[in-house]
């Protein structure tokens, strides 16, 4: 064997290694993005859905007592599947494997907020918000819509991360 040969079978060993490396990030993507951010729409849309119907039965009913009925009738619907969602994304981001993952899932995790609430973090403010307004003496309607039309725009902001990052992801993977 030839220093021509042995150099040739290194760099052919060499491309196969980088294919080899292509393919496992390919699978690895496969694995997580995808079926991470199909169920983060389920998640945002539900949180979405939940906001909307607690503002409409404020402006529609004026009262706060119904308004409530709603939001907690409706916080239970998928309230499993967004502590799943934090969940496995804190497992995810504790692989290092799947470092070329996680620019992603740190935006799926950043979604759910900070602190000692973060999973429930909507839940839990809007809950506090609408107690708050209904044991004023003199109820603020339209100061609680407003709020709950911050908080919709900021889970919209927030969306747009997850996104913006599963748009990085996919543009990595191709």
């Amino acid at each position: 064997m030839t220093l021509l040969d042995a150099g040739g079978k290194i760099t052919s060993l060499l491309i196969d290694l980088v294919k080899w490396r292509e393919a496992q990030r390919d699978k690895r993507y496969k694995l997580v993005v995808p079926p991470v951010f199909a169920t983060m729409q389920t998640v945002h849309q539900d949180l979405l859905d939940m906001l909307r119907a607690t503002r409409e039965s404020l402006v529609t009913s004026q009262s706060f007592s119904h308004a409530f009925e709603e939001f907690d009738r409706n916080r239970h619907a998928h309230q499993g599947l967004r502590h799943e969602m934090h969940h496995r994304c804190g497992y995810l981001l504790a692989d290092p494997n799947l470092k070329d993952c996680h620019e992603f899932l740190r935006s799926v995790d950043r979604y759910f907020g900070e602190g000692p609430f973060r999973v429930l973090r909507v839940s839990e403010r809007t809950e506090l918000r609408l107690v708050r307004h209904a044991a004023r003496r003199e109820p603020n309607v339209p100061a609680a819509v407003a709020e709950l039309d911050m908080e919709i725009r900021q889970l919209k902001e927030a969306w747009l991360k997850i996104a913006d990052s599963h748009a990085a992801a996919l543009a990595a993977s191709l």
